[in-house]
């Protein structure tokens, strides 16, 4: 495998552009316009003249297809206010927003939710989508809207692509090569469209190749994998205001290695069909949405095919999942519009690990990972908001849902029926071995938004629901060493999230600042723990296992863009996020520590240049010994600093060049939310790349 030696390709190409921010090839080949979105603002969607609120930030197709190395599409998050990754390999980074993820947190790709295939999170819903085949990214942070679901207290973040309406034109193209210093060959990417009169089909495609790459000490990292990715998109726009599409993705990763996990993943396959309708309301006539889904998922990962078999068994564990679901809503008023909408959803996983004494003999049932389980939503919502005066409004909603849960294999014996089914597992640990569960919750929200000049403050109270997942309450993995397994509970109840965000907006001409505070009470936070006896756990054997506890979060954000000069602007983020479980008074692992970034660019007609600054303060406020606590985190994490450089030239003709360096001084340092593997729950701290080059040459055009 080749690690992070500089291919002489990129290095030539990328010193011909200054090493510097977004690309300007788009002055060549004007873009076709596409039909334009309502912006979610809140709670309601609206036009992007009305009350913008400080806790959205939106990536436009521009920023990310010049700003961004080839990737996954949690890259995208990574200079987000209040957003982090974890890593455990090159492939599949975890995305944080508030400090929380996995269950906490809302992803939602073209108006799927897509449950990854991993038990151990190799391909959270993020990694399916490809930044050089998206158009937006919206991260919505904390409880803003409540069509999305009952439960995100983290918040929502949102991958969109639309089929372009073709007005003055008959096609679109816009094609993409590139690598980086750890690509094994040139990246490939095609977005091409047609259209005639009301119809049109859009038709996308991504493809990478990455090595191992190495951190700042020239350490190499186990981080390669293959990906691509094919989608077929068809829109049918009768009207200015209704819009219909339907589209079938694939999406394949091969050979991927983790660094942070016992295993690595020989495949992994997704397929997605989705469809989506909607009409823009109008004076007297109501509006609509719709997403309709249906997609399934197989995973494969094990500890000897890509990797030397280093302990006594070999393993694997194929697993696959599949969600079908609906969301939908009707907007009606007009003085004082209202949604009322209907989200359904039904998830399935299911995983077996397999071992054995050497590679070809992987046979015997060693654990019930996911016993086929499914789990079901079922919710109503209504939200909508009234203007008080010309300077306030107030923004409102209420959803009920109703869950359940259900394990059809957790009787299924393991060890050739010598081994425990996941039922004896959950019944060992917990004292309750029911695979069934039900239950129906209330949340609701309430925010009054108000204007002074240029000023903009607001206020809100949300109540957030939700529920365990598939691995939280029905994993069974087995161990013969009891801290090695990990086991879910399934009388684990819902955890209850009370919060009140508080923040200000400012604007002038070009330039804004938004400041944030917020702050929650949880009840039965879903809390990743060991074993020590503590109520409603049995053994005290530092199994890894979850429970419920009570706890309280705080966080402060703050984000600025300041106009310097017309083609220079200073943009900058901080957020801060404290977690305490008040049950035992410790910290709640994975939290991040203080971080931001400090960023300047400059534009131009041909050409544009830019560095940003990214940050993180030591995280000591941690949850690192498993004899006394969860042992989840990898130790205090050491603050860091690095500066990344990136640059566009338009060359004319409808190509444009975009290049950068990312970590120009060649920093060794890491994120502090690290993995933990099913293999061997004992967490990892995964460096970030060291010095890296990248290139992009694009070219776009339509006739």
């Amino acid at each position: 495998m080749t690690t992070n030696g500089t291919r002489p390709w990129v290095l030539a190409a990328v010193f011909l552009v200054p090493p510097i921010a977004i690309g300007s090839a788009e002055e060549a080949a004007e873009p076709v316009p596409v039909q334009s979105r309502p912006i979610v603002h809140g709670s309601v969607e609206v036009t992007a003249e009305a009350i913008a609120i400080p806790t959205v930030s939106i990536i436009d197709r521009e920023e990310i297809r010049s700003t961004t190395p080839m990737g996954d599409g949690s890259e995208v998050l990574r200079n987000v206010t209040g957003a982090d990754l974890g890593r455990m390999g090159g492939h599949g980074l975890e995305p944080f927003v508030r400090g929380l993820s996995q269950g906490d947190l809302t992803v939602l790709l073209d108006g799927a939710t897509i449950h990854g295939g991993c038990p151990n999170r190799m391909d959270p819903a993020s990694s399916y989508a490809a930044t050089e085949t998206t158009d937006t990214v919206m991260v919505i942070r904390g409880v803003q809207t409540l069509r999305y679901g009952p439960g995100a207290p983290g918040g929502t973040v949102i991958f969109d692509r639309v089929v372009p309406e073709l007005r003055d034109a008959t096609w679109d193209a816009d094609l993409t090569t590139g690598g980086s210093t750890w690509s094994s060959s040139p990246d490939f990417a095609v977005d091409a469209a047609v259209g005639s009169g009301e119809w049109n089909l859009r038709a996308l495609g991504s493809y990478r190749d990455s090595d191992n790459y190495e951190d700042g000490d020239g350490v190499e990292v186990r981080s390669a994998a293959k990906s691509a990715s094919g989608t077929i998109m068809g829109g049918w726009r009768p009207d200015e205001a209704t819009m219909v599409e339907l589209s079938y993705e694939r999406s394949q990763t091969d050979d991927a290695l983790f660094a942070g996990a016992g295993m690595d993943s020989p495949e992994t396959t997704a397929d997605i069909v989705r469809f989506q309708s909607e009409r823009t309301r109008s004076t007297g006539r109501p509006g609509w949405r719709v997403d309709a889904f249906f997609d399934w998922v197989d995973h494969l990962m094990d500890n000897y095919s890509l990797r030397p078999l280093t302990t006594p068994m070999a393993m694997r564990v194929p697993s696959d999942t599949s969600t079908w679901g609906f969301r939908g809503h009707l907007e009606l008023g007009d003085r004082h519009p209202i949604l009322v909408g209907l989200t359904l959803e039904s998830a399935n996983a299911d995983a077996t690990r397999f071992s054995g004494p050497n590679a070809d003999m992987v046979t015997i049932t060693q654990s019930i990972l996911w016993a086929d389980i499914t789990n079901d939503q079922l919710g109503a919502f209504a939200e909508g908001w009234s203007s008080l005066g010309d300077r306030t409004r107030i923004v409102y909603g209420a959803r009920v849902d109703r869950f359940s849960a259900d394990a059809a294999r957790a009787d299924e014996a393991t060890l050739g029926g010598n081994g425990p089914a996941p039922r004896q597992l959950w019944s060992m640990y917990t004292g309750n071995g029911d695979d069934s569960w039900s239950d129906t919750e209330v949340g609701g929200l309430v925010r009054v938004e108000h204007r002074i000049a240029t000023w903009q403050l607001f206020g809100g109270l949300s109540r957030s629901v939700r529920v365990a997942d598939a691995t939280e309450r029905y994993l069974g993995a087995n161990s013969p060493t009891p801290m090695m397994r990990w086991v879910g509970n399934p009388m684990l109840a819902p955890a209850v999230s009370h919060q009140i965000d508080l923040g200000a907006g400012w604007s002038s001409g070009q330039s804004t600042v938004n400041l944030t505070f917020f702050a929650a009470d949880v009840g039965d936070f879903i809390l990743r723990d060991r074993a020590h006896n503590q109520g409603g756990i049995l053994q005290n054997d530092n199994a890894t296992i979850y429970r419920n506890v009570d706890a309280r979060r705080y966080g402060a954000e703050v984000d600025a863009a300041v106009r310097l000069s017309d083609p220079l602007l200073l943009t900058g983020s901080l957020a801060w996020v404290w977690a305490e479980n008040t049950t035992e008074d410790r910290p709640i692992g994975q939290t991040p520590p203080l971080h931001g970034n400090l960023g300047l660019s400059w534009g131009a007609a041909r050409w544009s240049a830019g560095g940003i600054v990214r940050f993180a303060s030591e995280q000591d406020r941690v949850d690192d010994n498993p004899m006394t606590g969860s042992g989840i985190d990898a130790g205090p994490t050491p603050g860091w600093v690095v500066l990344d450089l990136d640059g566009g030239l338009d060359i004319g003709a409808g190509f444009g060049l975009q290049a950068g360096v990312a970590n120009v001084l060649d920093r060794t340092y890491a994120n502090h939310q690290n993995s933990a593997s099913l293999f061997d729950p004992d967490p990892v701290r995964v460096n970030e790349p060291g010095r890296t080059y990248w290139l992009r040459l694009r070219w776009r055009s339509h006739g």
